[in-house]
């Protein structure tokens, strides 16, 4: 016997009323079609049976599931799809965007149009800043938007790219002031300690152990700076957002002076970063007959951490006379080689001290009354230095308590 699904339907009912000869009974059989029965149960001689008359009585076949109604289009239905002024400006920007990559004009835009597209700030070609972005970041880029796999990104794939925001926004010569105005001694590069004041500036404070990853990120190169191209790569993934740096540099730090660029080199009360063998030698250089104290360190090293705000308030407390650096091993190649080869660090925390660019004492552990003992007998004009901020006690061996 062939089983069907019984889904009765309802025809107009006539002018007398309702009535039941008036229902019909559409059948959808699972497997061969079949002629329609007839409305009324032939042994009720009524509607069809309920799911529990059914089972009592063992005739209708049971009522499976019936397939969604299709909808019929209202009458109110808009004519055309509704936009507002900024949200077509910004559609067809985008569409403008996407042609003038598709450079063969096929439609779609293969990996090496990518490329230019993702270093193009807009859609002029003087715009664009070659080299910044690697062959692995492209390969990532396509293997992440191109969702049919074709090799190539067609016209939707790309407003998907667009809506994540790798693309990136604004004009070249705002990068550009952006650049300078963190930039504050002029070398086309920007430090770790011009990068930590922008954060600072911005309200955005990082810790030492977060920017040492900032610089670990963006230093694709591993120079221990961040150049034009790694910064354009900030504001790209949004760590940084352009029309943010552009209020703060235009309302408050236009343009670096004489004078701002002097305090850059007078870092006294501050703890700076070491990325590069150069940076430690220009800063001891700079420093000249003032204490520098470098401390050698990972950025695992627990008992470093929990030393960190010891640190920061010896270094304010000692403004006169005392320069404060900090070394992670771990951050770059070449920090790594400074760490071990030249520094001979194999204890963390190991404290180096220097005057005139050579190496004056060393300690190691992370004793803050310790570290504040030698740097107060190793100052210039020790007679005249403010409080003990952490005092010790010497055992009869010599040995800190």
């Amino acid at each position: 016997m062939q089983r069907g699904i019984f889904l009765p339907t309802a025809r107009s009912a006539p002018s007398g009323g309702h009535s039941r000869s008036s229902e019909a009974a559409q059948v959808v059989y699972l497997g061969r079609s079949a002629p329609q029965p007839h409305c009324l149960c032939r042994w009720t001689s009524s509607s069809l049976c309920s799911p529990r008359q059914a089972r009592r009585l063992g005739h209708c076949p049971p009522v499976l599931a019936a397939p969604a109604a299709v909808a019929e289009a209202p009458t109110w239905a808009p004519e055309r799809e509704l936009w507002d002024g900024h949200r077509e400006e910004q559609y067809n920007e985008l569409l403008e965007r996407f042609k003038s990559a598709d450079t063969n004009k096929n439609g779609r835009i293969d990996r090496k149009e990518l490329k230019t597209l993702l270093e193009r700030v807009n859609c002029d070609d003087s715009d664009t800043i070659t080299g910044w972005w690697s062959e692995d970041d492209i390969d990532k880029v396509m293997q992440h938007y191109d969702t049919d796999e074709s090799g190539d990104i067609d016209y939707d794939e790309f407003q998907v790219l667009a809506r994540d925001k790798v693309l990136l926004r604004g004009k070249l010569e705002e990068y550009e002031q952006a650049f300078r105005a963190v930039d504050k001694d002029k070398k086309g590069k920007i430090g770790a300690a011009e990068l930590n004041q922008l954060f600072q500036d911005l309200k955005h404070p990082v810790t030492y152990e977060k920017l040492v990853s900032i610089m670990k990120q963006y230093d694709v190169d591993h120079s221990g700076e961040i150049e034009f191209g790694e910064f354009l790569r900030m504001f790209q993934t949004e760590l940084l957002d352009l029309q943010e740096v552009l209020t703060y540099i235009q309302g408050e730090h236009p343009e670096a002076d004489e004078a701002s660029q002097a305090a850059a080199k007078d870092f006294a009360g501050e703890v700076r970063l070491i990325f590069s063998e150069k940076d430690l030698d220009e800063l001891l250089k700079d420093a000249g007959q003032n204490l520098s104290v470098l401390m050698s360190t990972v950025t695992w090293c627990r008992p470093c951490k929990a030393m960190q705000k010891s640190i920061q308030s010896i270094a304010q407390h000692y403004t006169k006379g005392l320069h404060f650096l900090k070394l992670y091993g771990n951050q770059n190649d070449e920090c790594k080689s400074l760490f071990k080869d030249r520094l001979l660090t194999r204890v963390t925390p190991t404290f180096f001290f220097f005057k005139d660019g050579q190496i004056i004492h060393s300690h190691t552990g992370a004793n803050r009354g310790k570290l504040e003992h030698y740097i107060r007998q190793h100052m210039p004009n020790n007679d005249h230095l403010p409080e003990h901020l952490f005092p010790v006690q010497l055992q009869p061996t010599g040995q800190f308590k």
